[in-house]
Order: C-alpha cells, then sequence, then structure tokens
C-alpha cells in the first residue's frame, strides 16, 4: 500500500540519537525497539514533519549514492520521493554529514528543524538511516 505524501506528515520527534554498532542486539528506547543498538537517546520532546518540499542534502559527495537510496526508501514509505542534494541543508531538510569526531561505525542523529545524520565514515551513516526510517515508519504506518 502506498501512502500519500499528501495527508500524512510522517514526523520525528526532536531526539539525539548516539548509536555504536556491534552489539548485535535492538535495545528499547523512547520511540521503541531500534536496531543497530542504540547506546544513548535523549528525547527533546519536539516534532519535525517532512513536508512535500523536504530533500535529502548530502554535505559531502561521499554520501550522496546514499542519499539516494534514502530517498528511495521513503518513497517506499510515504509515496514521495524527496530530491537529492549536495551542499548547506535548509530547514525541513534531511541532512546527512561526516564528522570526524565519531570514530568507526558511530553516529549521531539529531532532529530539530531538519534531521541530520552525522557520522565518521559511510556505514556509520547507513546506519544512521537505518534509525531515521525506523522512526518515520512508527510514525508513517503505526501499528494497529
Amino acid at each position: 500500500m502506498t501512502t500519500n505524501w499528501s495527508t500524512v506528515s510522517p514526523v520525528l520527534g526532536s531526539l539525539l540519537v548516539f548509536a555504536c554498532l556491534g552489539a548485535g542486539v535492538c535495545c528499547t528506547a523512547a520511540a521503541g525497539p531500534l536496531v543497530p543498538y542504540i547506546a544513548d537517546v535523549k528525547d527533546a520532546g519536539g516534532a519535525l514533519a517532512l513536508a512535500p518540499s523536504a530533500r535529502i542534502v548530502a554535505d559531502d559527495a561521499s554520501l550522496t549514492p546514499l542519499a539516494g537510496v534514502l530517498a528511495d526508501e521513503i518513497a517506499q514509505l510515504t509515496g514521495r520521493r524527496p530530491a537529492v542534494a549536495q551542499g548547506p541543508a535548509a530547514p525541513g531538510d534531511i541532512e546527512l554529514a561526516l564528522d570526524k569526531a565519531l570514530v568507526g561505525e558511530a553516529y549521531r542523529l539529531t532532529v530539530s528543524d531538519k534531521a541530520v545524520v552525522s557520522a565518521g565514515a559511510y556505514a556509520g551513516a547507513a546506519a544512521g538511516t537505518a534509525t531515521l526510517l525506523q522512526l518515520l515508519d512508527a510514525r508513517a504506518n503505526p501499528p494497529p
């Protein structure tokens, strides 16, 4: 079943997620069970609705292919594929960013006026997008 983007505003809670891969188990975070294992979640209580104008923005060219994959996966959930761009993200966008302070496959997901997946490398960013999709899916497709 395809969800009509114009009638559903997928919402991500305003939160900060730190994850560390390697544990091979899921944990229960404020948003529910998430995979990969979430080492720390801080829920700030806000929300971000993904508007039809939302883009997936890669701050580094090496993340552009991942931005395309994420856009395709969001299209599977919502029926609308966000545009993929490179450069600075605007409010309402999903940004994929590299952060040398994050080591290995660690990532950080921050949701405020935009969602930002920061990671030290491509693999960490991919894991961060998996978490983001689970949060988006939980809001767009609530259980019966």
